[in-house]
């Protein structure tokens, strides 16, 4: 398991200057995936718990009595480098702010309890030897391997998806923007096309072959005909026949007249005459004439 030099005041040691400590809950997930190794430079280098505040000033180190106690600072950064060395840690978390373990922040050295960006003594000691430096105030998520893990993961596919979005962007850019000197065409609208427009789908292809005229109809009905026509079979000839003669089957039957004589008409006398007709008058309206006798 990898091991990491930590302030033992964070994980809830009572040795700050005023007896007191600076617990900090996310050590308990550090715990469970690294070996804590605790350090506290001001112990380590030989003041006591509690102690007076003491401040960075000038390089040196003085305390709120204005004592220089530098050298205290100084051994303690020699032991926390030869510590990590012997036990290849090469991940140390501090406290931010100490005139020995501040990473981002120390005091200005007039005890206003104003922070100026800066190093600690063991903090610069550790740097310079290597060793990479955190304070508890940075995210240190990362130092989680399965947190590690699902982060990357979530900034790959992140990564993905605004390539993809990159790229249709892109592809809506170049639909909608006219090229160069042209100017931009608007949009028709989507439906149906009117009844009247007719698609066209180009010329027909044309199978006949080079040469031929394209305009004309070939016609199959006309055309020269060869010695072999089959149109018009030959007569067939019964016997010796010259051209433009009819043959001839003799002279024709005659059967005597047409007209067949049967005598004279038989004449039966003059036709009988019955007299003039007899006149009844003027027949009577709506009254049907009687008959004959009556």
């Amino acid at each position: 398991m990898e091991k990491i030099l930590i302030s033992p005041c964070l994980l809830g040691d009572n040795v700050k200057w005023n007896g007191g400590n600076n617990y900090w809950p996310f050590v308990e997930k550090l715990k469970k995936h690294y070996e804590l190794v605790p350090f506290c430079s001001e112990v380590a280098g030989g003041l006591t718990t509690p102690r007076l505040p003491s401040e960075i000033r000038n390089s040196s180190v003085i305390n709120k009595e204005g004592k220089d106690v530098t050298s205290h600072y100084t051994d303690a950064a020699k032991q926390a480098v030869q510590i990590c060395k012997l036990l290849g840690i090469r991940i140390a978390i501090l406290k931010d702010g100490s005139p020995a373990c501040g990473s981002r922040q120390i005091y200005n050295g007039k005890f206003e309890g104003i922070k100026i960006e800066g190093l600690g003594i063991t903090a610069r000691a550790l740097i310079n030897a290597g060793i990479k430096v955190y304070a508890e105030s940075d995210n240190l998520e990362f130092l989680l391997p399965n947190l590690g893990k699902e982060k990357a993961i979530l900034k790959k596919n992140l990564e993905k998806q605004k390539e993809k979005e990159e790229e249709k962007a892109k592809k809506t850019r170049k639909r909608t923007s006219a090229p160069e000197g042209e100017e931009k065409s608007e949009r028709k609208p989507r439906g149906r096309k009117p009844y009247g427009e007719k698609k066209s789908y180009g010329k027909k292809p044309s199978y006949r072959k080079d040469g031929e005229d394209r305009g004309e109809k070939k016609s199959y009905s006309k055309g020269p005909r060869d010695s072999k026509s089959f149109d018009k079979k030959p007569r067939r000839s019964f016997g010796n026949k010259k051209d433009g003669e009819k043959k001839s089957y003799g002279s024709k039957r005659s059967y005597g007249d047409k007209k067949k004589s049967f005598g004279d008409k038989k004449s039966y006398g003059a036709k009988k005459s019955f007299g003039p007709k007899k006149s009844y008058g003027n027949k009577p309206a709506g009254r049907r004439p009687s008959k004959k006798g009556e």
